[in-house]
């Protein structure tokens, strides 16, 4: 079953080589590189029959959901328990994490997960080489772990090494971090990592309360009560705005004066949104992340023109610090009467959802209609051996085409006319590796040896 575009969403979320989202009857959609599966998918398609989903965070190649009665489900990569279910076995449909109905927060970090209970107490598991999860020690955990700190959890906001999150112990919402401190990204005035919360550092005499918080690679974001942001850890691509220079330990306010509402971080990057709904982008701008029409970094704040979507439903794609690449970073939104999905950035894999693999550095909405694609049905056509060495088999059901081979950057490899029957393509040249087929926008992978 595919999505149309007349259809109506409700969320997206974006992972490293895939995105999802929940539609407004509560079914459950996924495309480009399925987290569980590894089948490729470049238009929408849904998962199961459930119709009983709330919401979703993905993380790099897994997914937590909580349904509409609270129970807390996850699905996708499992390789350091990162889905909760005391084994470390990957799942392709969503299961139920433990038997509880009381959770009000998710949120799915790099390789790790956390969520938080209706009392407020919050709860991480998977990985945790860096002391990500908060409950002292390096240990994977392969349940939920509660993560001890006085007063009740409000937010939290997880990337690939380093975590934060706001408690309130009754004086307002103060601002914890735990985690790879390498780059002050904790925001203590050290370089020191932490296995257990800490405090952010504030000045002497202030009494700041938090409302918002954004962990990125390197570095970090909050929103102060009086409606400032302010930032700190890494600042290697611009990622801290124009008025940092070098890291910083402690947070610094950005564009003093400014009032902010929301605040988001990704793979090196920010997307922000200022009282005025206005929507501001910066830092690295690998394949086009900040919608600026290029790819060039931004070291001060973009204005990016958001009259067709939803400000709120910004969703920013995941990478780990030990990925060889971010050619998978791309950013999701919801147009703004939720009808179609936007994106921009790395199409590679089809994490865009409009029928295509081409990667974009401006927005465009609208997911793909079946009806102007002119694609081929998904299994008219099959690609064996796989894996390969030499040679290629590409059967195709009825007609002609031309087959892409591209390699996992998007870089176009070969092009092969293809006709009804079998036909043998010469691979034996290419190094060995992950590649793409795709006829007309119906890709395969497939494993070069």
């Amino acid at each position: 079953m595919h999505a149309q575009s007349q259809t109506t969403w409700k969320m997206v979320s974006a992972g490293k080589l895939f995105s999802m989202a929940i539609k407004n009857d509560g079914t459950l959609w996924v495309w480009g590189d399925h987290p569980a599966t590894s089948n490729l998918e470049v238009i929408p398609i849904q998962i199961g029959q459930d119709n009983s989903w709330a919401t979703l965070s993905c993380g790099s190649e897994h997914v937590l959901l909580l349904k509409t009665d609270s129970t807390l489900w996850a699905m996708g990569g499992n390789q350091f328990g990162q889905l909760g279910l005391g084994n470390m076995m990957p799942v392709s449909l969503p299961q139920q994490v433990g038997n509880s109905a009381s959770w009000v927060q998710i949120q799915a970090g790099c390789y790790y997960s956390g969520a938080i209970k209706s009392d407020g107490t919050l709860w991480t598991w998977g990985l945790n080489y860096t002391g990500q999860l908060g409950v002292g020690g390096l240990q994977n955990a392969l349940l939920p772990t509660q993560v001890n700190v006085l007063g009740v959890c409000k937010s939290v906001s997880f990337q690939a090494d380093h975590s934060l999150a706001l408690f309130d112990n009754g004086n307002g919402a103060k601002l914890y971090s735990w985690g790879d401190n390498a780059f002050g990204q904790l925001g203590d005035n050290t370089t020191d990592p932490h296995t257990l919360p800490i405090q952010v550092f504030e000045s002497a005499g202030s009494n700041f309360n938090w409302v918002s918080v954004a962990a990125g690679l390197f570095s970090s974001a909050a929103i102060r009560s009086d409606s400032t942001l302010w930032v700190f850890g890494s600042n290697g691509s611009g990622q801290l705005g124009s008025i940092a220079i070098g890291d910083q330990l402690v947070p610094i306010e950005m564009e003093p004066g400014s009032k902010w509402i929301d605040v988001k971080a990704g793979d090196l990057f920010c997307y922000g949104i200022k009282e005025d709904e206005n929507v501001y982008t910066w830092g690295n701008n690998n394949l086009g992340v900040l919608g600026t029409g290029n790819t060039q970094a931004q070291n001060s704040l973009f204005l990016l023109s958001t009259l067709d979507k939803d400000i709120n439903s910004f969703a920013l794609s995941k990478s780990p610090t030990f990925s060889s690449t971010f050619s998978g970073a791309h950013v999701l939104a919801l147009d703004v009467n939720h009808t179609s999905i936007c994106a921009v950035g790395s199409n590679n894999v089809g994490q865009h959802g409009d029928g295509t693999t081409t990667s974009t550095s401006q927005f465009s909405c609208g997911i793909a209609d079946l009806s102007s694609l002119n694609t081929l049905e998904i299994n008219t056509f099959q690609v064996y051996p796989n894996p390969a060495s030499t040679e290629l088999h590409v059967f195709i059901e009825e007609g002609s085409f031309t087959g892409i081979l591209r390699d996992l950057s998007g870089r176009i490899v070969g092009n092969y006319a293809l006709q009804t029957g079998t036909n043998t393509l010469d691979i034996h040249s290419f190094l060995p590796g992950t590649y793409l087929f795709d006829i007309n926008g119906s890709v395969k992978k497939i494993m070069i040896q």
